[in-house]
């Protein structure tokens, strides 16, 4: 391996995506790969280490902040320059199933408050196995309470159906996620 040929994923370098022509059905599969391989190996695994950890609640949600960005990304074509719409397009999914309301105060209460002064904001508390049925809700004194373990569970079922899109011939969204993997690529050799 060289400098010009880095690692893209835990198993990929940067020599196996420029091998791709994308004209066979082999080559979108091995495509879909490399990027499965890009998300899992920098965000579910590590999440799955240490989600059952009591104390990481804070430490799940925040990397899984980081997965709905990076899926959306490759949705999308683009890095994600409005971090709203991330979460707007992928918390109301059925995996999912925020409202709107409830949408917008996790993007400000929770995703902004952690990146930008690591904490949660207006009564916003994480917990390991409450709810016990649904991922988020409103407790008796007006918490929202969000369940780490269903909340990561629901984005690892959106992240595997985009996949199984992938996999059963989405013309428009490997269009996508080879556009943004080809943008990746080339910021890490801008200057």
């Amino acid at each position: 391996m060289t400098v010009s040929d880095f690692r893209i994923s835990p198993k990929y370098h940067k020599s196996d995506w420029d091998k791709l022509a994308f004209n066979t059905q082999e080559d979108w599969v091995a495509a879909i790969d490399i990027v499965e391989d890009r998300i899992k190996g920098r965000l579910i695994q590590w999440i799955d280490q240490i989600e059952p950890s009591r104390f990481s609640g804070f430490a799940v949600v925040a990397l899984d902040c980081l997965l709905i960005e990076t899926i959306y990304g490759f949705q999308h074509g683009a890095s994600t320059m409005d971090t709203k719409a991330p979460y707007r397009a992928i918390l109301p999914l059925p995996e999912l199933g925020f409202d709107s309301a409830t949408v917008e105060s996790f993007i400000e209460d929770v995703r902004n408050a952690m990146v930008h002064d690591t904490e949660t904001r207006k009564r916003w508390l994480i917990e390991m196995n409450l709810p016990a049925i649904g991922i988020v809700e409103r407790d008796s004194s007006g918490n929202f309470v969000l369940n780490r373990r269903h909340f990561h569970s629901g984005l690892r079922d959106v992240l595997n159906h985009w996949l199984e899109r992938l996999r059963s011939g989405d013309l428009v969204g490997r269009q996508k996620m080879k556009e943004r993997m080809l943008q990746i690529i080339e910021k890490h050799f801008s200057t």
